[in-house]
């Protein structure tokens, strides 16, 4: 069943548990993420990357997602995910979506809480906007990150979206830590090809 953004992050809050987030490329994908999530009886979002969305078979791409989406025996929602361009934040308001994250993460905060404001503004009844105030530079360097302000608190920006992507770390790095993780070869990078959660970056209701 189709699940507003808002309604599936509080519902996760209150239960304390993240909500997971899957990158989904085709149709196969989604269905394999949602009879997962049907199995453990919880909700799910499906993500469509800005390049997906930016290609031509989007137009097929995101209608055959929200189909996935309402068939589903859990709450589900579409989301359109990392929109960077102005421009095609727009397009993806209009998109039959439950939720899009405007990144303006690249962005001076005042100019990213900006934008932000005029895509809540903007988006259609229903539609959840995720907000990402803060960007962790090159490899997911914490350090620069840290220097950068990244991690300060930024709860009185009052830009009244759905909700904000945290990050706490990353699965798009090489994998040199844990003993169970193969080694990469040269130039490698350890990738999760479709789980948010994996990357233990969350999205925060209530901005």
């Amino acid at each position: 069943m189709l699940a507003p953004f808002r309604e599936l992050l509080e519902e996760r809050r209150a239960a304390r548990a993240a909500a997971g987030a899957f990158t989904c490329y085709d149709v196969t994908t989604a269905l394999g993420v949602v009879r997962a999530a049907e199995e453990r009886d919880v909700p799910v979002i499906l993500l469509v990357s800005e390049a997906s969305f930016r290609a031509p078979e989007s137009r097929l791409l995101v209608p055959a997602l929200v189909a996935v989406a309402a068939n589903a025996r859990v709450a589900t929602c579409v989301q359109i995910d990392h929109v960077s361009d102005p421009g095609l934040i727009w397009t993806a308001l209009a998109a039959g979506v439950g939720a899009v994250l405007a990144d303006g993460s690249r962005l001076p905060l005042d100019e990213n809480a900006a934008l932000v404001r005029r895509v809540v503004e903007a988006a259609p009844a229903g539609v959840g906007i995720e907000a990402e105030l803060g960007h962790i530079q090159g490899g997911e360097d914490v350090a620069t990150a840290a220097a950068a302000g990244a991690f300060r608190h930024r709860g009185s920006t009052g830009i009244g979206s759905s909700g904000s992507a945290s990050g706490s770390g990353t699965s798009h790095s090489p994998c040199t830590v844990h003993p169970a993780c193969p080694r990469p070869t040269s130039g490698a990078r350890s990738r999760s090809a479709s789980a948010r959660s994996t990357s233990t970056r969350s999205s925060v209701a209530g901005t």
